[in-house]
């Protein structure tokens, strides 16, 4: 195994520790993966110019060496080069910009999830300005990328757009599809559900079961 694939699968089971933990302290209220951010500081992932550091580990690793590993693990997931690289993007440009929840640590626990794709993501209804889009389990970075495709060519027809998605897996920092939109011109807002992970006080002080989604929202 190569360096980096090593230092992936170290990462890898460090990550699925963690939200391992996390799952027990929330006393098993889910099977199902959750959204819960885990911080791994065992690895403490980030990224300085050209080089990304692993701290701890001692290891300098070009990112050009990291884009191609991670080109090689997705690429084996019958998809086009344009697809690759879309995806690869995604996650590397996530680590250099400092959102290491949703960088390398991010990828390695949604790549398990590829598979499950079942084809492209097709339009369920239009009505003038809005679409509701199912995603067909397709790959989260994929069918964002359809999703923003489809807005924008609403925009430019309607001067407003609104675009559901369902069905679908992660698809990364909210970020990146507003900047897509940004870049052309629009002003952007996407946002994501999450199943009930925070509480607030109740009238005693005492914290009580969560109910509220920490949805998050960019602009």
């Amino acid at each position: 195994m190569t360096l980096l694939g090593t230092l992936l699968e170290l990462c890898h089971s460090h990550y699925f520790c963690g939200r391992a933990a996390v799952r027990k302290r929330a006393n098993q209220r889910s099977s199902a993966p959750t959204e819960i951010p885990v911080l791994i500081a065992q690895l403490n992932i980030h990224c300085v110019t050209s080089i990304m550091t692993i701290n701890r580990h001692m290891l300098d690793l070009p990112i050009s060496v990291v884009r191609s590993t991670l080109t090689e693990v997705v690429s084996k997931h019958e998809l086009s080069s344009k697809q690759v690289r879309t995806i690869v993007d995604h996650y590397l440009d996530a680590e250099i910009s400092g959102k290491s929840t949703h960088g390398l640590s991010k990828f390695l626990w949604d790549v398990q999830f590829y598979r499950d794709c079942r084809g492209e993501p097709f339009v369920v209804t239009r009505d003038r300005a809005i679409t509701v889009v199912d995603a067909n389990r397709q790959i989260g970075p994929l069918a964002a990328e359809y999703c923003v495709s489809l807005l924008t060519g609403t925009v430019k027809k309607h001067g407003i757009g609104l675009v559901g998605m369902r069905n679908f897996q992660r698809f990364g920092t909210l970020s990146s599809w507003t900047t897509q939109l940004a870049n052309q011109g629009y002003i952007g807002v996407c946002s994501n559900s999450t199943e009930p992970l925070a509480s607030v006080p109740s009238d005693d002080g005492v914290s009580t079961a969560p109910f509220l989604g920490t949805n998050p929202i960019s602009v």
